[in-house]
This record gives structure tokens, C-alpha cells and sequence, in this order.
């Protein structure tokens, strides 16, 4: 019989791990979470136990398309006073690309701002670093040639499957602790990539409910971009979440049956 390995966490919290279940996995003991795992399994099996579920994906099978911006140093990373917008993580919110969080530009011309790392309408934006920041992630649903990424930004462009139920699932508890299980780094710098992202597992609901859930969320924005446009985001950023939230509750709520589908809602104030 295999021995046990034990992990131990943050205060009296510890975790066991048969020796054989190590053989080509990571040692680190939040990776072995028993409540992280176990979110794991429940999503696996979600389709057979939610008839809202017609099945549970790994994101991987879905991605067409993945990158994160330019990486530059030295005088290369200068920002310009205008120009095209720079997405940082601090403009990426589970809300929407927030550009007025920190207003950096870049010239038409810089690097950045290569073809390849412009998002397109319908794109993930993911935040893939940073404590505070990492996992947290968008719908893209702006003007391409206005914006580019930053290197700490990637690019999810999904083929098959609606993005905008993709991103809010990934906002849920759900979505958001196997993020917490895949990434690596110490002391702030954290980090999680591309190959741990293709893992994440994504329960596929019905048509019906990724049109809806559609349907809500370009009603969201359309809200919201009238609030940008007039200057009064940081006065109403409060009910912006509240609204927003609500979304991601009826997301939260699908998954565990407490909903038989999703509902059309208005954020319209």
C-alpha cells in the first residue's frame, strides 16, 4: 500500500495525498485542496446529476486563439499621452474593460500594438497574474482598433462556445477556485499559463440559456457604456457591481439547481 504524504497549509489545515496520485503532478499543497478538488468533480459530473447541463468541457477544446500582449522593458515601455488604449489588469474588471481604472495609451505605431495582440469583439479578456487581479476576466465588445493588450493580459478567442457564459462562469465560485488550484508563484507574483488555462473545466448549459445569458449581458453593457461615456462611472461603479453580480448569482445558481434556467434580466436603471 502506497504511503500518504501530508501537506500541510495556512494555521492547523493539512492535507493527505496517496504517494502514487503524485507520480507527474505538483507538490504544492494548495494544488491538493480537498475543497478545490472536489469543485472539480462536481463540475465533471454536473451533466449527469442538472439536466440545465448538456455536458462539462475542458476550456482547451473550445480555444481557437491565445496570446498576452507585447513584453517590452526600458525605454520600449513608455506610454504616450494618447493614442490606442492599453488593456493593464487593473482595466480589466469581471464587468467590462474600464479604461478610466488607469488610462494608458500607446502610439499606433509601438510594438504593442501589433495585429496579433489587438482583441476582437466576442474575445476573453483573462488576467493571468497578480494577487488581486489574476483569474479576473471580460467579454471584449469595443472597437478593435482602438485597444491593445498588456503582457499580463491574455486573449481568449473560443470557437463553438458562447464566451459571454464562458466569462461569467469563470467569475463564479465556481470558475474562479480552479483558477485559486492552477496557479504557480510566491510573494505576489503569481502567475497561471496557458496550458493550466486549456484545463479549466466548463459546464456547457443548454442553447436557450447561452442565448439568454447573452441576451443579459449585451443589455449589461449596453448600460454601462452609456454611464462611461458620460463620465459617471466612478459615482455608480457600487450599483455597476451590484447589477453585474446579480448575473453571476444566476450563473452560481444554475449550476447547483436552485434555477431551472436562466431568466432575462434588466440593468437598465
Amino acid at each position: 500500500m502506497s504511503p500518504n504524504f501530508t501537506f500541510y497549509r495556512t494555521g492547523a489545515m493539512k492535507t493527505e495525498v496517496v504517494e502514487e496520485e503524485l507520480f507527474g503532478k505538483r507538490w504544492d499543497p494548495d494544488y491538493w485542496d480537498p475543497d478545490l478538488i472536489e469543485n472539480e468533480k462536481f463540475l465533471k459530473n454536473l451533466p449527469k446529476t442538472n439536466p440545465a447541463f448538456v455536458k462539462s468541457v475542458h476550456l482547451g477544446e473550445y480555444l481557437d486563439y491565445i496570446t498576452y500582449g507585447k513584453i517590452v522593458t526600458g525605454a520600449k515601455r513608455k506610454f504616450s499621452k494618447r493614442g490606442v488604449k492599453y488593456i493593464s489588469p487593473t482595466t480589466v474588471q469581471d464587468y467590462g474593460v474600464i479604461h478610466c481604472k488607469l488610462p494608458l495609451f500607446v502610439k499606433k505605431d509601438d510594438i504593442r500594438n501589433s495585429e496579433d495582440k489587438k482583441p476582437r469583439s466576442g474575445d476573453i479578456l483573462f488576467n493571468r497574474t497578480g494577487e488581486g487581479t489574476i483569474g479576473r476576466n471580460t467579454v471584449f465588445l469595443l472597437p478593435s482598433e482602438d485597444y491593445t493588450i498588456g503582457d499580463h493580459v491574455n486573449i481568449l478567442r473560443l470557437a463553438g462556445v458562447s464566451p459571454f457564459w464562458t466569462s461569467l462562469f469563470l467569475c463564479s465560485q465556481f470558475g474562479y477556485k480552479q483558477v485559486l488550484r492552477y496557479i504557480n508563484g510566491v510573494s505576489g507574483r503569481v502567475e497561471i499559463s496557458f496550458t493550466q488555462i486549456k484545463k479549466l473545466i466548463i459546464p456547457i448549459p443548454t442553447d436557450l440559456d447561452q442565448k439568454t445569458v447573452k441576451a443579459n449581458y449585451l443589455s449589461f453593457h449596453k448600460w454601462l457604456n452609456r454611464i462611461l461615456q458620460t463620465d459617471q462611472f466612478f459615482d455608480q461603479e457600487e450599483t455597476i457591481k451590484v447589477n453585474f453580480s446579480q448575473m453571476v448569482q444566476d450563473v452560481e445558481k444554475l449550476v447547483v439547481g436552485e434555477l431551472k434556467k436562466i431568466n432575462a434580466i434588466s440593468t437598465q436603471k
